[in-house]
């Protein structure tokens, strides 16, 4: 019996190695199997991140049309205020005349007439003036919240 005690010795050794091999493949392909999921999800998530990226470059340059399109507008009724300014100016000096004018009615009621003509066309021209910039703002507003819409569908 004692010779049998070699063989066995050497039998559960090698018993032994096997198994650990086999373990040691089975964890070697199971790391291999979970790197490969993490380098797919890798890149799934950098797609993900470049196409965040466009939309929000998307979004960053249509505040900044819509930021430049409010200092237009802005420019643009600072430049109506002060035509209203002069407007006001102009039937000031009016009011001055004709309170100091009484000896020639006539003339100064004809020449009050075409300055009341004068504004009231003035009038009309900034009232036309203040819609169209009304629409302009209205159209852009529609341009620019359709490309936007069409970015986030993306």
């Amino acid at each position: 019996m004692k010779k049998n005690y070699p063989i066995l010795y050497i039998l559960l050794i090698l018993i032994f190695v096997s198994g650990c091999s086999t373990v040691s493949n089975d964890r070697t392909k199971d790391v291999e199997r979970k790197i490969n999921e993490i380098r797919v999800l890798t890149q799934d998530l950098q797609e993900r991140i470049d196409e965040l990226s466009t939309s929000i470059s998307l979004v960053v340059n249509d505040g900044n049309e819509l930021h430049n399109e409010i200092d237009d507008i802005s420019a643009k009724s600072k430049a109506s205020q002060q035509k209203l300014g002069e407007a006001e100016v102009f039937i000031k000096g009016l009011h001055e005349q004709v309170s100091n004018l009484g000896n020639n009615y006539k003339v100064l009621e004809e020449g009050l007439n075409k300055r009341i003509d004068e504004i009231q066309k003035a009038e009309i021209e900034l009232s036309n003036r203040l819609e169209m910039i009304k629409l302009d703002i209205k159209d852009k507003v529609r341009e620019n919240t359709t490309p936007v819409q069409g970015s986030a569908d993306k």
